[in-house]
């Protein structure tokens, strides 16, 4: 039987991309003793399409790196956590929006954002100084020894599709569920961390729910981006919130499109999909 050079997977919520590969095996034995690798990893949290190569294909990653991606995320305005999304120690200090922002104040700051620039790494991320990746330096209280290095990115496209609002309870409920997601990390060699530090987020939580007024009004921003190879939604979310005006995370990232963009002028095109 002829095994195909790729596969594209859907990770769900809570997974790891190692853990994608092994489900997949476990349910196609034709593939349980073939070399397989992902080419673009995603966040624990994050979720969506993962291009995962076969056989003898892992040893051309280097022709699928740099591929374009197209995410679907949430911005949750006025809450900040030191990894930029929800599986972080969040800040005490939150301002939320007092009112549903305007879409068109949105739409301004989001186009603002489109286009060529440097895009600093997230300090937890896997991305590696001096052979150490950024989140061992973050989990030391390490970071001031070292410069954060940037990327050059495109944000090809960048589009606002909906705003909603949801109470109190139901955000602190939703939270718990991504965090519950993942399964436990018992492993000694990644005692790194400590389970994520869930033990932490919990706390931390469960201090700001009760902190935090019943009927406070609590708002999400539903985006949309085609961009290329290593912009980080999570900063790109926080990006958002900041320019207008408030602390924000990525409160889901969904990946739903991967291949090569191609940009003509106001507009741009799929050359090629996986």
């Amino acid at each position: 039987m002829k095994l195909p050079k790729y596969l594209l997977l859907n990770k769900q919520v809570g997974e790891t991309p190692l853990e994608v590969l092994e489900n997949f095996k476990k349910e196609n034995h034709t593939y349980a003793a073939v070399p397989m690798s992902y080419a673009g990893r995603l966040d624990p949290l994050a979720s969506g399409k993962l291009l995962v190569l076969v056989g003898e294909e892992c040893k051309k990653q280097k022709k699928y790196q740099g591929l374009d991606k197209e995410y679907e995320f949430e911005v949750l305005l006025g809450f900040s956590t030191d990894t930029r999304d929800v599986l972080g120690i969040a800040d005490t200090h939150n301002t939320f929006p007092a009112e549903m922002p305007n879409t068109h104040a949105i739409t301004k700051v989001i186009k603002n954002l489109a286009g060529k620039r440097s895009m600093a790494y997230p300090a937890f991320s896997s991305k590696t100084v001096n052979g150490t990746p950024l989140f061992k330096y973050a989990l030391e209280g390490r970071l001031h020894e070292i410069e954060i290095p940037k990327k050059d990115i495109e944000i090809y496209s960048l589009t606002h599709k909906s705003t909603k609002e949801i109470p109190k309870f139901k955000l602190f409920s939703l939270m718990s569920q991504k965090i519950e997601s993942i399964k436990p990390v018992t492993e000694h060699t990644k005692a790194l961390g400590n389970d994520f530090r869930r033990s932490e987020i919990r706390t931390r939580y469960k201090e700001l729910e009760s902190s935090i007024s019943e009927d406070q009004k609590i708002y999400i921003l539903k985006c949309t981006c085609i961009c290329s190879s290593g912009t980080y939604m999570r900063t790109l979310a926080r990006e958002i919130a900041n320019m207008m005006g408030y602390e924000g995370l990525a409160f889901s990232i969904h990946r739903t499109k991967i291949g090569k963009y191609v940009k003509y002028g106001p507009f741009g095109f799929w050359k090629k999909l996986y």
